[in-house]
């Protein structure tokens, strides 16, 4: 997961302030990953680096419990280019009683509680770490979030969001102490909850969200393969399959490669992707076979099921590298 706040230093604009290049003023981009999300979060943090201007920057690493040799990988980034690095332990067993999900883990709740972990910030933007910063983030920094508790990228139609990438009103956030309504709301209504965090979120922000543009939340359907990818966007997230699994057909994953090769932990993507093409290839090659078969006796909407199924295990066997 990523954060980035801005200090409280007073000055007469942000925007001065970042011309001036103030090395007070810091971007501070925080994670929350667990042993199995070190590498990709890495990979997103050296993305950040690679699209900065003239932005200060300190990564917050928030978990419950990592060990020292996942601890010690995060450092490798302070050589790679200027930044510091501060970690912040969350207790586990104050959400071990939240709603959860099999595709997430209890640490994507700790993301409701940054702005008490964080007293002295203003804003924070979190980022999940299968995403990628493709250009500056000043921009969004700047964002005026008047009383909002966030902003985030929306479905214009129903107005939900994906919380992989949220601005956080931290003042705001603490002065109506937001975490204590979530906390309500699950142990009134957790039973309800189908999607962890992301439906509490949205319930507690629905009225008090500002809508993003699409290029700050880039997603795109990982099964639909025939989907228009977005020319320029400013901040990708990888839903589906992470980015550094073979099986990830993001239109973007080989832009994603071009700053994973970067670190010392790309041949520990390459050494698990080997074993797991080895592991599905007889599956991938059966599914083939069963999906081709049925997509040729079909008619109508399930023939076009079939069809769409055998051309996604076409797709995963011919990208059996890495």
């Amino acid at each position: 997961f990523y954060w980035i706040i801005l200090s409280k230093k007073p000055i007469k604009s942000h925007v001065e302030l970042f011309k001036k290049g103030d090395f007070m003023n810091i971007l501070r981009i925080a994670y929350a990953p667990d042993e199995n999300y070190v590498g990709i979060t890495i990979v997103s943090m050296l993305s950040i680096l690679e699209n900065s201007e003239d932005e200060k920057f300190e990564f917050i690493i928030l978990h419950s419990g990592l060990s020292n040799n996942a601890l010690r990988k995060f450092e490798w980034i302070k050589n790679y280019k200027k930044c510091n690095i501060r970690f912040v332990k969350v207790n586990r067993e104050e959400f071990k009683n939240y709603p959860s999900v099999n595709w997430v883990t209890t640490a994507a709740w700790f993301r409701t509680k940054i702005p008490e972990l964080c007293p002295d910030c203003e804003k924070v933007l979190y980022l999940d770490s299968d995403t990628m910063v493709l250009s500056s983030l000043k921009e969004l920094f700047l964002t005026d979030l008047k009383d909002n508790y966030i902003a985030t990228v929306c479905n214009a139609e129903t107005g939900y969001f994906n919380s992989g990438v949220i601005l956080f009103n931290c003042n705001s956030w603490r002065e109506e102490q937001v975490f204590n309504k979530i906390k309500n709301y699950v142990e009134t209504n957790g039973k309800n909850v189908k999607c962890a965090d992301q439906d509490v979120l949205n319930v507690i922000c629905s009225s008090r969200k500002l809508m993003l543009p699409q290029e700050y939340n880039y997603c795109e359907p990982y099964n639909y393969f025939e989907y228009k990818a977005m020319k320029n966007p400013k901040i990708v997230h990888f839903v589906g399959p992470n980015p550094n699994r073979f099986d990830c057909l993001h239109s973007m994953k080989s832009k994603w490669n071009e700053f994973a090769v970067k670190t010392p932990f790309y041949h520990e993507f390459i050494s698990q992707n080997i074993y797991n093409m080895i592991k599905m290839y007889p599956k991938l090659k059966f599914d083939e076979f069963k999906y081709s078969t049925l997509a040729k006796i079909g008619i109508g909407k399930m023939k076009v099921k079939y069809e769409l199924k055998a051309y996604r295990q076409q797709r995963l066997i011919n990208s059996l590298k890495f």
